[in-house]
């Protein structure tokens, strides 16, 4: 499979001026839809967003890709996970999509990489779990040689992405990620050992990404994750040996993809907001545990949360996805605004500036194959792009985006992938990565699944 070039592949369409949230998903013809809504913002937006690549798969990718320059060539580079009757780790040239390195794996890889220098040798690696053979891979990212390999046990897969820190405090990077049955595993960096490992309950599955912070203000790292099944609670981790710092109750259903965490109450401690099958996202301080506030969304929240300044007024707010609905919440817990789209958007949503105008939008995929991009502050449609239509066939997007300058010209692009996959018939899978240019976006990127390798989630 080689990259497909499109060097300018520009969209060009009427407006489509759209008053409610109702309106912003129907496909009105047979081609890709652009859609504009001009009282989002008063910047100017050009009428085009240009695919600068494509590459075509043998199956989807779910969760999310990782970005940054793994190979010293001063651009960079994406690498991402794919799922039954391809199998492999790509890791692809952002400028034109051409492949620079895969390896299969031999089984479905749904956990999100990360990218990180964790042998301390002043390189980039690539780390990033085998779900169904069970195995984390650390690949040297300038070559994808396999510089070790660690099984978490046969039956023990892993769908949580792992998190990257130096947790014990002893100056070398280590690996955190969990796995069915209600392990959670902590590596050495430098070889794949096990630094330590604990069980929370075999009956639970940790599908969440960890989040790596210092909870309690005292100058160490602890970790935090969530359980799918079992007794539906989020503990606190020692980050030194992984014994249990505090746990909450609080949730009354699963949770899927980890938190995001920030000083979200500006008391000087970090607070964690999750949003959990209940209907719930909840903020718990991080000290303790205890609950800060909760708000009811209605519909199950399998989605992770992001945190930002959507306002420039210098407090958070947290973004929820609750199947069709995004919404955003002040500091407090109160909405400030919700978008209704026309699919689940169950990888959430990344976060940059895409319109040029100097506050964050939000930028997500979801299951009826549209990419759109939403005013931070207002909620606004900025844009919206049907990919399906594009690609052609049925399609769903189980895949978050990541956002960078894919060709060093000074804005932000984003990557995304769409496509259909099952492991009931996985000869039938497929599916399509897209480079897209919007050609305005500017400052930070999202650059990986839950923003950076401690899992924030949180844009600043």
């Amino acid at each position: 499979m080689a990259g497909i070039s499109f060097a300018v592949f520009s969209f060009l369409f009427a407006l489509l001026v759209t008053f409610s949230c109702s309106d912003n998903d129907q496909k009105s013809t047979p081609t890709p839809t652009f859609t504009i809504n001009p009282t989002a913002t008063p910047t100017p937006i050009p009428t085009p967003v240009n695919v600068l690549w494509t590459y075509d798969l043998q199956a989807p990718s779910f969760g999310s890709a990782a970005v940054d320059d793994i190979d010293g060539d001063g651009y960079l580079e994406i690498v991402f996970g794919t799922y039954f009757n391809d199998e492999n780790i790509y890791a692809l040239n952002a400028d034109d999509g051409s492949l620079l390195w895969k390896y299969n794996t031999g089984g479905c890889n749904d956990a999100s990489p990360v990218i990180a220098d964790v042998d301390g040798d002043e390189s980039l690696e690539v780390v990033v779990p085998a779900s169904s053979p069970s195995k984390v891979y650390c690949f040297n990212g300038a070559t994808g040689a396999v510089e070790w390999s660690t099984s978490t046990g046969a039956v023990n897969h892993i769908d949580s992405p792992p998190a990257v820190a130096d947790v014990d405090d002893d100056g070398k990077m280590e690996i955190v990620l969990g796995t069915f049955y209600g392990y959670v595993f902590c590596l050495n960096g430098e070889d794949g050992s096990q630094c330590w490992k604990i069980n929370l309950g075999s009956d639970s599955y940790i599908q969440s990404g960890p989040n790596v912070l210092d909870l309690d203000a005292d100058g160490k790292l602890e970790v935090v994750v969530a359980q799918f099944g079992g007794d539906c609670r989020i503990y606190a981790l020692n980050g030194e040996d992984g014994s249990v710092l505090w746990y909450s109750e609080v949730p009354q259903d699963y949770m899927y993809h980890g938190a995001s965490f920030a000083d979200i109450d500006q008391d000087g401690k970090p607070e964690i907001a999750i949003g959990s099958y209940d209907g719930h996202v909840y903020t718990l301080n991080g000290e303790d545990g205890s609950l800060l506030w909760d708000y009811n969304a209605s519909y199950y929240i399998g989605a992770p949360t992001s945190i930002a300044d959507f306002n420039n007024d210098g407090h958070y707010e947290i973004v929820f996805c609750a199947f069709k609905t995004i919404g955003v919440l002040s500091n407090s817990g109160e909405l400030v605004w919700s978008f209704k789209a026309g699919g689940s958007m169950f990888r959430g949503a990344a976060v940059a500036d895409m319109d040029g105008e100097g506050v964050p939008d939000l930028v997500f995929g979801s299951d009826d194959g549209l990419v759109r991009v939403l005013h931070g502050t207002t909620g606004q449609l900025i844009w919206s792009l049907d990919l399906e239509t594009h690609f052609g066939l049925a399609c769903e997007i189980d895949h978050a985006p990541v956002i960078a300058d894919f060709n060093n010209d000074g804005t932000l692009d984003i990557f995304i992938i769409i496509g259909h996959g099952t492991s009931d018939n996985p000869s039938a899978n497929y599916g399509r990565a897209y480079a897209l240019s919007p050609g305005i976006g500017s400052g930070k990127g999202w650059p990986m699944f839950r923003h950076d390798i401690r899992h924030s989630g949180c844009f600043h």
